[in-house]
């Protein structure tokens, strides 16, 4: 950030904590502690907003994980592109990919929106409508994941050659975070460790 003229005074800390991380296993449902979390949140403040841009691209390349209100922790060497991006669906959402094309068979993908509850009707019944009309079937069934300190509505629709989770994250203040994600694996754990590691930020 110094590099693009912010002073280091209007870089702060603005808090600091450790938590749990878990992974997810499909067979018996359930979740067990892999290791733990640190998470470090900066402020950042500038009245340079012509180039917030430049910013929030220097931030990521750095290692921020999240710029849209959502921060989410990954194993980058899965996740090979974490990136803000705009979505004809969900507008300006945090993705995170396996890699930067779609063609290889083990591609996998995740986007995160910040929301409220009035941001989408029935989000999960829409984007299920909305695949089944380009895929026919899909055999949506529901999906167990845990976040912590929010309630998790999820869905699970097999696509031909892939696999859509679907899911939203309703938090105490009213605000949600819209998950729609996709593998081509065998295996959607990938994508439920991704999301029960969402927080607000």
């Amino acid at each position: 950030m110094t590099d693009l003229n912010v002073k280091k005074d209007d870089i702060v800390t603005a808090y600091t904590s450790v938590y749990p991380t878990y992974r997810y296993n499909d067979e018996t449902g359930k979740r067990t502690i892999t290791g733990y979390h640190a998470e470090t949140h900066l402020q950042v403040k500038t009245k340079d907003i012509n180039n917030t841009g430049k910013y929030i691209d220097a931030a990521l390349q750095a290692g921020a994980t999240g710029t849209n209100g959502v921060s989410v922790y990954y194993d980058s060497s899965i996740w090979k592109v974490c990136q803000m991006t705009e979505d004809s669906t969900l507008g300006t959402v945090l993705e995170l990919a396996t890699a930067d094309s779609a063609d290889g068979e083990d591609y996998e993908a995740v986007l995160l929106q910040r929301g409220t509850a009035d941001s989408y009707a029935d989000f999960i019944d829409a984007s299920e409508k909305d695949l089944k009309q380009a895929y026919g079937v899909i055999k949506p069934r529901k999906v167990n994941l845990t976040v912590d300190g929010a309630e998790v509505e999820a869905v699970r629709c097999d696509i031909q050659a892939y696999y859509a989770v679907l899911a939203t994250i309703t938090y105490p203040s009213g605000d949600v975070v819209y998950v729609s994600g996709l593998t081509k694996l065998a295996s959607i754990n990938d994508i439920v460790n991704l999301v029960e590691s969402v927080t607000l930020s």
